[in-house]
């Protein structure tokens, strides 16, 4: 059956060769006849009409190459071998195997000799379409891929990024710049009003500025009082002496100068001056000065004090007694014994305590100066030193 088969596809591949042949005849007859008599026109149309014919018979003599048709042929009579043995004592299986050889060997040679049916065209173009579909889709899904989103999106998603930024700014900062302002302004007056407050829970409270006892009581519970009002009468346990130093003498005190205190018939005790009054009296024009002794409680607060401030000290000096300077025409004179003559020496005057001041300039060590009666001496006074027994 294979063998019938594969003849009569060669039949009418030769039915095919003879009938474009036929056509090519009558193409050729046609175009000699209007060579003879047909326009330019005429003979182009026939020209082409003969050249269809010729490509119409090419194809049909040789639809594939020759060594297409080789192939296909040697496959032929392969599968006729195969079948010829099939046919030959052998078991089931070989028959079936070589028939379906020769099968598919036929279908091949089918398909060299018709390459292409209606059919198969119609499914080429829907393999076509379909790969045009599919790049289609592709194209769609590459542009998707390249800008996966329209300029709306876009937009939004601008809007969504502002509005999140908008709410961080309001996450970390609640509160504007005004309101921080009123804020702390409210904090302010409420502070103002508790220092208020406290100042006057303070003032209610009447405190001594020193430790002591009250030895009188001026005014009674309920009385209505001013800053001018004296309430009580406070002594202190520590005692300390105020005295007035003159303008010409304060220049050398200042807090810690040291100072000594005769209270009563007390022995003389140890002090320190503790405040010096910034300014002067304006009556007396001398300077208030604290004294505080080394045992405070040794004084009695009321009494009366001599107080002698040290406000220098100079060792190893020339002095005389206080008594012995005298003033003459503005100098500070002292008057030194000669040969029995007091002469006024003029000198100048250092420090001085309570019984001698020194002297800087004017008076030699060892010079005999007269200290009693000196007041009513003049220059060059014959005198004699009393003898005392």
């Amino acid at each position: 059956p294979g063998q019938s088969g594969t003849q009569a596809a060669c039949d009418a591949a030769n039915a095919q060769v003879n009938a474009a042949q036929s056509g090519v005849d009558a193409a050729t007859a046609n175009i000699n006849k209007l060579r003879q008599s047909a326009t330019g026109p005429d003979l182009a149309k026939a020209q082409a009409a003969v050249q269809s014919a010729q490509a119409a018979l090419n194809l049909a003599q040789h639809p594939y190459t020759a060594q297409d048709l080789a192939q296909e042929q040697d496959a032929v009579k392969t599968a006729e071998q195969s079948l010829a043995l099939a046919k030959a004592p052998g078991s089931p299986q070989d028959v079936a195997k070589a028939q379906a050889a020769v099968q598919s060997a036929q279908a091949a040679l089918n398909q060299a000799q018709h390459p292409a049916t209606a059919q198969d065209l119609a499914q080429a173009r829907d393999a076509a379409n379909q790969a045009q579909a599919a790049v289609t889709q592709a194209e769609q899904s590459l542009a998707l891929a390249q800008h996966p989103y329209t300029q709306q999106d876009v937009d939004q998603a601008k809007l969504a990024v502002e509005n999140a930024q908008q709410s961080l700014s309001l996450a970390q900062q609640p509160y504007t710049k005004e309101d921080i302002q009123q804020a702390q302004a409210a904090v302010s007056q409420a502070q103002a009003a508790v220092d208020q407050a406290q100042e006057t829970v303070k003032e209610a409270t009447v405190t001594a500025p020193v430790t002591g006892v009250v030895t009188e009581t001026d005014v009674s519970a309920g009385a209505l009082v001013t800053t001018a009002t004296t309430l009580f009468t406070l002594a202190s346990q520590d005692v300390d002496v105020v005295v007035a130093v003159p303008e010409a003498n304060v220049t050398g005190v200042q807090v810690g100068t040291a100072a000594q205190i005769v209270a009563g018939d007390k022995p003389a005790m140890a002090g320190k001056v503790t405040s010096v009054a910034p300014s002067a009296d304006p009556k007396s024009r001398a300077f208030q000065v604290k004294v505080t002794p080394a045992d405070p409680a040794a004084l009695k607060a009321g009494t009366f004090a001599t107080v002698t401030l040290t406000t220098a000290e100079h060792a190893n000096v020339l002095a005389v007694p206080k008594a012995a300077v005298v003033q003459r025409s503005g100098q500070n004179v002292v008057f030194v014994v000669s040969n029995g003559v007091a002469k006024a020496t003029p000198v100048t005057l250092g420090l001085a305590n309570t019984t001698l001041t020194e002297v800087t300039k004017g008076l030699t060590a060892g010079s005999q100066v007269v200290s009693q009666g000196q007041d009513t001496l003049v220059d060059g006074d014959h005198v004699s030193i009393a003898k005392t027994g």
